[in-house]
């Protein structure tokens, strides 16, 4: 290996052995995913738009420090570094290398029809893997194992069960049976794909296959229509030519590109050789930031001095120029012509030499809109210091902007702003609801037993967080105690919350006691009496009338 994949969680290559595979392979061609949030993503250049849809030129915005990532917007085929977004599913860092494995199809002036029908092989393995070659050795939850995939639907406890490895072969027979069904249909759907690839070619249409919600064709056209103009724009032939020499992922066949299907699939499945891609992190790397001075120089006219002054930026990179230079040229650019910032052309979401590779205004932003309080507390100089530290090991963790900021924070800085980060992130991202307890309520109980609901957390603080974060809203940018600073008892006065949101329910914050918060802790999702764990029968009457405390089973008949 050349060096570690950036942003990709260890767990999620080492639960299967489709995954572990894919990371060798992955490791071995010098692959690796940027932050999607570290990632400044550029607008497209309005010309390079289908006609009526300017939507897919406009960057994404924060929302609630959620940075959404529109399928059109931010996916290429032809990226060979590609994205890690904290926000979605564990599965998606093996589909997102299992792409740049296969590479992509393109020639100078393709036929449109050439188009989808690169797009529907390229992105061939890496759906046959995310819902038939992994799926048959992920772990699911109870009430989804042996069912095959959950298509669009999120589970938090299918999450949870998919960090333990997958069972070994003979381990459980029923298991290793179904897992055996789930891989034929796997392999049949691709050879079904390829026939109605072939079938298309021959006929000049787009022929059809389904499989339940899967319909490739479809997704195809739809990437097409999204990116015919970019494909056939001078400077994706400029990127090709300069920047992708033989064994580098680019096809210029569709019969290559199938070829390359079939051999990293047989290489899944079987341990069949398979070629990695020759090249090195620092490759990657320069296509990348290429690719995206051609998007900025696309956007200039061709007599101005802009562009000629960019071509030569992308020119020295093909011809072995550093990152450092780059940055100092397109900087010096910048100061006499009226281009994007820097800082943000060169956030490509992961670290560079000579050059800021993340985006600490971008995390600002999110973080803004997510966590304002906290931002108003931390002071101004020092706010842009701790979200560079922040960004450094901000890599391979999945979940809400918020929490891992505020879990950076309390690991880092521990205090009143560790902790008011902390209230903010658990109010603004409470935990998924607990369905089952949010149906049935707490009639019908069957004994006195009671388990804490899995929709709350109990949180613990060194001050009065409630009361700081009132008197913050209260004077927005304000501190909340004289003189500028926070009161003394303010900041010292231990206290402990309970927060959760029942389904279809408002969120609730409730005030506990040391004693209540210990004994929600030592109850877990245990099913116990509530006094065993020394809550009073008034404590747990008050806890479950919120929601916090849930029967252990309700009666049937």
């Amino acid at each position: 290996m050349t060096r570690p994949l950036l942003h990709v969680p260890a767990w999620e290559l080492a639960r299967t052995p489709i995954g572990a595979r894919i990371g060798d392979l992955a490791a071995r061609s010098g692959l690796f995913l940027h932050h999607f949030e570290h990632r400044v993503h550029l607008a497209a250049p309005e010309h390079w738009l289908p006609e009526g849809r300017s939507d897919l030129g406009a960057p994404a915005a924060w929302q609630n420090g959620v940075l959404a990532e529109a399928k059109y917007q931010h996916f290429r085929l032809d990226a060979m570094v590609g994205s890690f977004h904290p926000g979605h599913r564990s599965q998606w860092a093996v589909h997102e290398l299992c792409h740049r494995l296969v590479g992509f199809a393109w020639r100078p002036n393709g036929t449109p029809l050439f188009h989808p029908m690169a797009a529907r092989l390229a992105e061939l393995l890496p759906t046959a893997v995310w819902y038939f070659f992994e799926e048959g050795w992920l772990r699911r939850c109870p009430a989804h194992a042996g069912q095959g995939p959950i298509f669009g639907a999120y589970c938090e406890a299918c999450e949870r069960a998919g960090r333990a490895p997958a069972a070994p072969p003979g381990e459980d027979p029923e298991q290793d049976a179904a897992r055996e069904r789930t891989l034929a249909a796997g392999l049949r759907f691709m050879d079904r794909e390829l026939a109605a690839v072939a079938r298309s070619r021959r006929s000049g249409r787009c022929e059809p296959n389904g499989w339940a919600t899967l319909h490739l064709s479809t997704d195809a056209l739809a990437y097409t229509a999204a990116n015919l103009e970019r494909l056939h724009a001078p400077e994706m032939g400029e990127f090709v030519e300069k920047f992708f020499r033989p064994g580098m992922g680019h096809h210029a066949t569709l019969d290559a590109l199938e070829a390359r299907v079939l051999e990293v699939r047989d290489a899944l499945l079987n341990g069949a050789p398979a070629a990695h891609w020759a090249c090195a992190p620092a490759a990657w790397t320069t296509q990348d930031l290429a690719w995206r001075l051609l998007l900025v120089r696309a956007e200039c006219d061709p007599d101005d001095a802009a562009f000629d002054a960019l071509g030569r930026i992308v020119d020295a990179l093909a011809d072995g120029g550093s990152v450092a230079d780059a940055w100092a040229g397109y900087q010096a650019i910048h100061q006499d012509f009226i281009l994007p910032e820097p800082e943000d052309v060169f956030a490509l979401g992961f670290d560079l030499e000579g050059a800021p590779g993340r985006s600490v205004r971008q995390i600002a932003e999110g973080l803004e809109t997510v966590l304002p309080n906290t931002i108003a507390l931390l002071d101004a100089d020092e706010a842009p210091g701790v979200i560079a530290e922040f960004l450094t090991q901000d890599t391979g963790e999945r979940g809400p902007l918020a929490r891992r900021f505020a879990g950076h924070l309390r690991a880092t800085r521990p205090g009143p702003v560790a902790d008011l980060a902390t209230y903010e992130a658990a109010i603004s991202h409470p935990l998924p609801p607990d369905p089952e307890a949010a149906t049935l309520g707490v009639a019908g109980a069957k004994d006195k037993r009671r388990r804490r609901s899995s929709s709350f957390e109990v949180l613990r603080f060194g001050c009065d967080v409630l009361a700081l974060a009132q008197a913050l809203d209260a004077e927005p940018g304000a501190d909340a105690g004289t003189d500028d600073e926070p009161t003394a008892d303010l900041v010292t006065r231990p206290t402990c919350l309970v927060i959760g949101r029942p389904a279809h329910g408002e969120l609730v914050i409730s005030d506990i006691t040391a004693a209540t918060a210990d004994a929600l802790a030592l109850m877990g999702d245990e099913a116990v009496e509530p006094t065993t764990v020394g809550l009073s029968k008034g404590e747990a009457a008050a806890l479950e009338a919120v929601g916090v405390l849930v029967p252990a089973a309700w009666k049937c008949d």
